[in-house]
């Protein structure tokens, strides 16, 4: 058995069923911090909580083995962070991609490479399954993921602005 020293600092694996609470909790969290402070004022946590469980059902329920969700550990077995990608296909192209629906990383383990390891699995299972290409969104504000996913070739291909009408009330 290797000693803890030799053992790699994350292991990367299939979520089971009971680690998709956990994940549900940090994705709340994650879409709730990604939200512009105008929607935070619009929307309620409990909004956001509704929203998010309907976006997972849907994709868990319609993605069959077109998606795949994977946790991160510690090497102590504690979970660490998770990621979630899927095949789809691109609006205009139609051509087959993956795409990161959420990449989540504790903030007690940011700084160590579990982000750039929970990317790099995603581009191997893309690989595998034969795509050529990847994609991901990310929020404008969010400067420590924008600068990994540009180290780690990820360019913007579309920005996406908004703008609050006066008098839409």
């Amino acid at each position: 058995m290797a000693a803890e020293s030799e053992k790699p600092e994350f292991s990367v694996a299939p979520a089971a069923p009971e680690d998709w609470p956990w994940m549900l909790r940090r994705y709340e969290r994650t879409a709730w911090e990604s939200l512009t402070p105008d929607l935070r004022r619009r929307l309620s946590p409990r909004d956001v909580r509704r929203q998010v469980s309907a976006q997972v059902e849907a994709f868990r329920s319609a993605a069959g083995d077109s998606f795949a969700a994977h946790v991160a550990r510690n090497r102590q077995g504690k979970r660490a962070g998770f990621i979630w990608v899927q095949e789809n296909r691109h609006g205009f192209t139609g051509e087959a991609r993956a795409y990161v629906l959420e990449v989540y990383v504790s903030p007690t383990q940011r700084g160590r490479g579990l982000g750039k390891r929970l990317m790099d699995w995603a581009e191997e299972w893309a690989r595998a399954r034969g795509l050529r290409r990847i994609a991901l969104n990310v929020a404008a504000h969010n400067a420590p993921a924008k600068a990994l996913y540009e180290s780690l070739g990820y360019a913007v291909e579309t920005l996406r602005m908004a703008k609050e009408l006066a008098g839409g009330d």
